[in-house]
């Protein structure tokens, strides 16, 4: 997920975006944690919805046009936010709150993890998928590297699979 930005003025949150993964089974692992995160918000686990409406919009763009571009490695040290997402400290990576959320959101709903725990754990650890694609073509980015590459991202989709680059 690239960002979800509340829209007060609409009651909505509007999801940017939504990269596709290496295999089905990374989407649904993404998704659970984006809904479950939602609902945490809707039912106003760590902040009133008053609260969560002081948040500027232009904050949120920020945050997520920072972690366009340097996803999990982009630094988060709006405090207001990171209380909003049940964050005890003052900064960190996008990555960092990942970890968190999916943390905190699986201790609440254990039933439902085992289906994409085993996904989201490599997302979690490895990082994104084009941070593992990036590792695993390595510096020169050469075609035949490449090449090699992509075809283990194909065997990924077509046997269900995540990739660890």
């Amino acid at each position: 997920v690239r960002g979800a930005v509340p829209r007060f003025d609409r009651n909505a949150i509007e999801i940017r975006m939504l990269d596709l993964q290496e295999c089905p089974l990374a989407d649904c692992a993404i998704a659970a944690v984006v809904i479950h995160l939602i609902r945490e918000l809707y039912d106003e686990k760590h902040s009133l919805l008053a609260e969560q409406q002081q948040i500027a919009t232009d904050a949120l763009v920020a945050i997520m046009l920072s972690c366009i571009r340097d996803a999990e490695q982009s630094c988060i040290d709006n405090v207001a936010y990171l209380r909003l997402m049940g964050f005890p400290g003052n900064r960190c990576t996008a990555g960092e709150l990942w970890n968190h959320l999916a943390a905190t959101l699986c201790r609440r709903d254990v039933g439902q993890q085992e289906a994409w725990q085993e996904a989201l754990d490599c997302i979690l650890e490895h990082g994104p998928l084009a941070r593992r694609i990036l590792r695993a073509t390595g510096a020169s980015c050469a075609h035949s590297r490449l090449k090699e590459v992509y075809r283990q991202l194909c065997d990924c989709l077509a046997e269900g699979r995540m990739f660890h680059g």
